[in-house]
Formats: C-alpha cells, structure tokens, sequence
C-alpha cells in the first residue's frame, strides 16, 4: 500500500556530484533532497517539519550560505536546532551522519541520541566511499520511517482505540485486528490508501462480529448457506431489523446500538462489500465511478476511521455487559429467535 516515496533532508554541499546516492535511496522507497548550507535546510524543516521521515548529514558543510566547511560550526549548530525543533513539534526527527572524512574531524560530536533509532549500527556514522554502507543506511532509515509511523498511531490520535482492543482481546477478539488497524491506519494517515484496504476493514467487521456471538450478543445460529457466520446478517440485526434465514427467525426486541452506530456499520459493510466485489451487484459499478469520479481515497479512509468508532463502541458494549453480569448475574438479550 505504500507508494509515495519518504522525503529526506539531506545537507550536503557537493550533491552534484553524489548523485548515486539519490538513485540508490529511490530504491528504498527514499527521496534524498539536497540542501547546500545548514541555514536553507532548518528553514525547511521549520516551514514543513511534516513532510521530513528523517536528515541525513554531512559534517563537513556550510552553516550559512558562502560561508566555509567547517566541522565544529556546522554540527553543534544542527545539532541545537534539531533538538529544539524536535521539541516545539513533539516528535523527535531520527537524523544520520553520512561522510568520507576522517571520523577524528567530527566523531567526537556526535551525540549518544542517535542511539535511540540506530543502535544496531556500530559506528557513530555511515562511510559515503563505501556503497554497503550507503546501502545499509537507506535500509534502516527505510526500517526506521515504518516503524515511527505505526508508534505514531498506536501512541498518538488513535491511542483510544489501541486501548479498547488489548480491553477487548480478553473478551475472545483476535489479536490479529490491532494487526490489521495499525496497517489501516499507517495507510490513513500517511496517504497510502489503496482499494484493498476495504478487505481489511471486512475483515475487522468479522473478528468483532465474531467476538460478540462468543459474547453472547450476537446469536450463534445466525449463520449463511455455507454455515459461516452470517455477516450481513449480523449488521442488519444490529441495525434494528429482523432476519430470516433458511432455518431460524430472528426478531429483535430492544436494541443495543444507537441509531447512528448502526448506520456506521450497515454503511461500511456495504462499501467494502462493494469494495472488495464481494458482491457482483450495481453497488461495485457504483463505486468504481465514484472513486474514479473524485480521484481520492477520502472514502476508503472515511471506513478506516468510522471503524474505529465501532471499536470504541464494543469496548463500552462489553464493559456495560460484565456490569449487568455482575449486579444481576444475567446479561438480557436482545433478540429472540424461532426455529422454522
């Protein structure tokens, strides 16, 4: 799902000349973009810190422009706004030392930060005249961007859902969905969104769906011709209608969902179904112009993110359940069924 190449600052006076290193970090999936002081590239990180995955350094550069190479000015100093930027924006921006002068010019400068998101290198820098070293370096900043995205979801924004889903892997939901939200959401938030993400969310659907019949809130005999867990079935009782299948009735008597909720999940199930062609119907054709129509993926990511609201809802679903358990010994249900 992910296409969009990874933007690195890269300061390095004689670029120009080094133009090998960009085409080997392409293949890593990098965009090495070249600044030739250190005053035109904090500029950019302070204009548009987003858009950076990580810096890569020469130690030998120019502080300002037409100013000299010089190792003592130019890394304190990159060093200092590195740090502070870091903290005005509340996420630190992994950095690496790329040269081929003699480590004993800047060696002792580096700081034991870089420890953080590079331990496993044993030197404090990476050697430019060596091309397995250059290719090392993409390698693990490549490594390291992916891992900084999914931290960012887990830790960040979707905090609250990550929560409910180590809550509700003690209620019999598989630990593959915070698998599969972690992928959904790396792909929202960092535009990587793509057509299959529409099984996935499927997918969730039916881990949550699952974990609600082994919770006793969704019955177990709603079940398709195949004698697999009837999904469509499950969104259309939670929605508040009645379902028939070929052996039972299944009537509801008081809902547990708001009107909303159930709105939020019929939707979604019904555009992934599209989504995914899990139905050769009109809504597949339907969809299919309308993404190619608008030329987003805001509504591939529209799923992703109303999904999260489903996972918030179960959580408090189960922990009213444990409660009613607990002060009456019974959970109430909520539909009845009739064998026909």
């Amino acid at each position: 799902m992910d296409n969009e190449l990874k933007q690195i600052l890269w300061v390095e006076g004689n670029s120009l000349i080094h133009r090998d290193f960009q085409k080997e970090a392409l293949s890593y999936g990098l965009q090495l973009v070249p600044f030739d002081c250190w005053d035109d590239a904090y500029k950019s990180l302070r204009n548009d810190f987003s858009r950076w995955a990580a810096i890569i350094m020469q130690p030998k550069s120019k502080l300002h422009v037409g100013s000299l190479k010089k190792v003592m000015q130019f890394l304190p100093q990159a060093f200092s706004d590195i740090n502070v930027i870091s903290a005005i924006k509340g996420k630190s921006l992994p950095w690496y030392i790329l040269t081929d002068i003699d480590e004993k010019e800047f060696v002792d400068l580096v700081l034991e930060c870089r420890l953080v998101w590079d331990r496993g290198w044993p030197n404090k820098y990476y050697d430019s005249s060596v091309r397995e070293e250059r290719l090392m370096l993409f390698k693990r900043i490549k490594a390291q961007t992916q891992v900084n995205e999914k931290l960012m979801v887990r830790t960040g924004q979707y905090k609250n859902v990550f929560d409910a889903l180590d809550y509700l892997y003690g209620y019999q939901l598989s630990s593959k969905v915070g698998d599969i939200m972690e992928d959904l959401l790396v792909s929202t938030c960092f535009g990587k969104a793509g057509i299959s993400n529409f099984g996935c969310v499927r997918n969730v659907l039916e881990y949550l769906f699952h974990s609600m019949v082994m919770n006793g809130l969704l019955p177990k005999n709603l079940k398709n011709t195949s004698n697999k867990m009837n999904v469509a079935g499950c969104s259309k009782l939670l929605s508040g209608f009645n379902v028939d299948t070929d052996y039972y009735h299944f009537k509801v008597i008081d809902s547990i969902i708001n009107e909303i909720m159930s709105r939020n999940i019929y939707n979604i199930l019904r555009l992934v179904n599209a989504g995914s062609h899990a139905d050769i119907g009109n809504d597949s054709i339907v969809l299919d112009n309308y993404l190619n129509s608008v030329g987003t993926n805001n509504l591939i990511n529209s799923c992703a993110l109303q999904l999260c609201d489903v996972i918030l809802w179960y959580e408090q679903i189960i922990k009213n359940t444990q409660k009613q358990k607990d002060e009456h010994g019974e959970v109430f249900q909520w539909w009845s069924e009739t064998q026909v």
